[in-house]
């Protein structure tokens, strides 16, 4: 690989921060797997971690079709044969951070959607002044 041979579609900072994040994703390598989601549709699942001990929270489902889900920590119980240190049901705090993510992007999405009426706008207006008079143009006639 020959760095800053060409410019590329990427800064070598945001290839190589890719990078990371594709072996982040790699399930079961290393001691600590940090690992894409396996399965399912919790939001948060392998992103949170036990306020006891630290380990990543477990994913299960129940209920008859199997998609009622549950956030719990097995940790302390399969090293140490204790109770588990936490557990609790997925649908608040799934639609809690659902709602705080999407408070947060709403604005930028808007700033997106006008940014790019403008962009089409610009595009459309110089389409109509290359054109000779009386000619039709991509944004239709003049």
């Amino acid at each position: 690989m020959l760095i800053d041979h060409h410019e590329g579609y990427l800064s070598w900072h945001d290839f190589e921060r890719n990078q990371r994040l594709i072996t982040d994703n790699a399930t079961s390598k290393g001691l600590v797997p940090r690992g894409a989601l396996r399965r399912g549709e919790l939001l948060l699942g392998g992103l949170l971690r036990c306020g006891h001990c630290g380990r990543k929270l477990h994913v299960s489902y129940s209920g008859s079709n199997g998609n009622t889900g549950r956030y719990h920590c097995r940790g302390a119980q399969v090293n140490h044969g204790t109770d588990p240190c936490i557990g609790f049901g997925s649908l608040r705090v799934d639609q809690a951070v659902s709602a705080e993510v999407l408070q947060r992007l709403q604005p930028l999405g808007m700033e997106a959607a006008i940014k790019a009426i403008e962009n089409r706008d610009l595009h459309r207006a110089g389409w109509r002044e290359a054109a000779p008079c009386g000619a039709r143009t991509r944004a239709g006639t003049l």
